[in-house]
């Protein structure tokens, strides 16, 4: 939770140690046990915020994020509990659905699951590991902006930040509800 309070406090880099935590709580391997597993609570339901994509939408959706404005420009903000009431009522979902479910997308091409971007944080981007080269896919949605967002501020054009460690915020967040609604007595 520090580091959540961290990236919340601006060091945004915080998400990539957030993704190594999530991987340790969650993640099951041949050859590592998650947290969640040693406990025997890998069956909780997980809160999930994710804005469901329409089908056949040709705009990229933030299923995890928002866009923040001010006077500086905007960027990609994680919502946290601050979005619409509506955006809470898909409520809590079986671990698999919410691991495995939609939780930023582009296109076809660039569409990746909770899963997928915790992994590569984590096990390829600074988490716990770093490797001399990134999935093209990855690197075009967290480097290369394959979003397309943009803004101008006093005549110069400025991409937005870089999504994937947005979400991992959002995806901690998540995670941390749903582990005080399970665990009170520890996280609270």
């Amino acid at each position: 939770m520090a580091s959540a309070k961290l990236f919340d406090d601006g060091n945004i880099d915080e998400a990539r140690r957030l993704a190594a935590t999530i991987r340790v709580v969650v993640h099951d391997t041949p050859c590592s046990t998650s947290l969640l597993s040693l406990l025997g609570k890998k069956a909780i339901r997980i809160h999930d915020t994710a804005v469901k994509t329409v089908s056949g939408s040709i705009l990229f959706t933030p299923e995890l994020l928002m866009i923040r404005f001010d006077t500086t420009g905007a960027d990609y903000a994680p919502i946290l509990d601050k979005g619409p009431p509506d955006r809470y009522t898909t409520g809590r979902v079986p671990f698999e659905k919410w691991w495995n479910g939609t939780a930023l997308s582009v296109d076809e091409k660039h569409r990746f699951s909770r899963r997928d971007l915790v992994l590569a944080v984590a096990n390829k981007d600074g988490g716990a590991h770093i490797d001399p080269e990134l999935d093209k896919r990855y690197q075009e949605v967290s480097r290369l902006n394959a979003l397309g967002w943009s803004f101008t501020v006093n005549g110069i054009k400025k991409d937005f930040g870089n999504p994937v460690l947005m979400t991992i915020r959002q995806i901690a967040y998540e995670l941390v509800e749903s582990l005080e609604d399970e665990f009170p007595f520890l996280l609270r």
